[in-house]
């Protein structure tokens, strides 16, 4: 008996894993005639010189969005929504907030005159306490993020 060849063998395998590609290898042929017209200054295709432009004004745009961004023209979204959200729930608790603090007031109250001219001095000071607050609120926003103007 002789001995196992391992180097044998190993050729073997590959010949057998290859053996059947070849049917289906074929050399791909590249022509020039299948890559349309040539700019003849830029020796180039069209659609390149397209897209090349378009890059470049994507890349221009967002120049210019991190420009304004820097000057503080320009905010994130996510800020402003934040801010918009804080400014609501200001609203909500100030006004919900009404009924407790004249409920025993109104419930002595027999003339309803009173009862309405009683609410409608509460919802004025409370619009008052929110546009002095919302004003507040805005200024140190701008103020509290310094990093990005510089």
């Amino acid at each position: 008996m002789q001995p196992f060849d391992f180097a044998d063998a190993d050729r073997r395998r590959e010949a057998a894993r290859h053996a059947d590609r070849d049917a289906f290898s074929k050399r791909i042929k590249i022509s020039n005639e299948d890559e349309g017209p040539v700019d003849p200054e830029t020796k180039k295709d069209p659609k390149f010189i397209e897209s090349q432009a378009r890059r470049e004004m994507f890349k221009a745009k967002l120049t210019e969005l991190e420009y304004q961004e820097r000057v503080g023209e320009l905010i994130p979204a996510k800020d402003v929504d934040d801010e918009w959200f804080r400014l609501a729930r200001l609203v909500r608790d100030t006004m919900l907030n009404i009924p407790a603090r004249i409920a025993d007031q109104l419930a002595h109250e027999t003339d309803q005159r009173k009862v309405q001219d009683l609410l409608e001095q509460e919802i004025y000071q409370a619009l008052e306490t929110l546009s002095g607050e919302g004003e507040q609120a805005i200024q140190p926003s701008c103020e509290a993020e310094p990093e990005i103007l510089q």
